[in-house]
């Protein structure tokens, strides 16, 4: 596998921790999509999605100088999974057991499951993932993409760029490049801090 670049610190905290943890901060996010998916349509769309996200290749890797993204082979048969209709789990079940099957630290850092529930008219699509590759913030994008590859492409509108990788965030300042043209903003003071109570303007 060829090294990619090295886990930015608070990548590297979720990837330690995980591990640490024995995979129990690993994350599943739970969509419900109207009508009864089928599984060949399901798992063609789900692997030329991964095959076009390259987040979805990502692996980590412990160097001697820290840890390392490198890429992976994927998916994995164990990353595409579909329950037969009518499963006899219930709704809280299955988020516990996905939450419970840990994805193992220096494999595929994610894993999508559909359950059929064609009695209901409904399907259910379970994305777990190591917060390492995908934080609160960014599954948005992630998940738009799949239902994009699932079904007809939307907009294709996100503030996140998912076909690319991600960047460093140790490098990022979260605040735009300074243009010369710009007015000098004016100096605010901090409000006083309110009480977590408080009920104010």
């Amino acid at each position: 596998m060829t090294p990619l670049r090295r886990l930015s610190d608070v990548e590297a905290a979720f990837a330690r921790t995980n591990a640490l943890m024995h995979g129990t901060t690993q994350v599943t996010t739970h969509v419900t999509l109207r009508g009864d998916l089928d599984p060949e349509h399901f798992r063609s769309g789900a692997e030329g999605w991964a095959a076009e996200l390259p987040l979805l290749s990502l692996r980590i890797e412990e160097r001697p100088d820290g840890l390392w993204f490198t890429t992976g082979p994927g998916p994995r048969p164990e990353q595409l999974r579909h329950d037969p209709p009518g499963t006899p789990e219930s709704a809280d079940d299955v988020p516990c057991g996905e939450l419970n099957d840990v994805l193992e630290t220096g494999g595929p850092l994610w894993r999508l499951r559909l359950v059929r529930d064609p009695g209901a008219g409904a399907s259910h699509l379970y994305f777990t993932r190591n917060h390492a590759i995908s934080d609160g913030h960014s599954t948005g994008a992630v998940v738009r993409a799949l239902l994009d590859a699932l079904f007809a492409p939307t907009d294709g509108v996100s503030v996140h760029d998912v076909r690319t990788l991600p960047p460093n965030g140790d490098a990022l300042t979260y605040r735009p490049p300074a243009r010369p043209d710009a007015p000098v903003r004016e100096f605010v003071p901090r409000p006083d801090p309110l009480p977590f109570a408080a009920h104010r303007p």
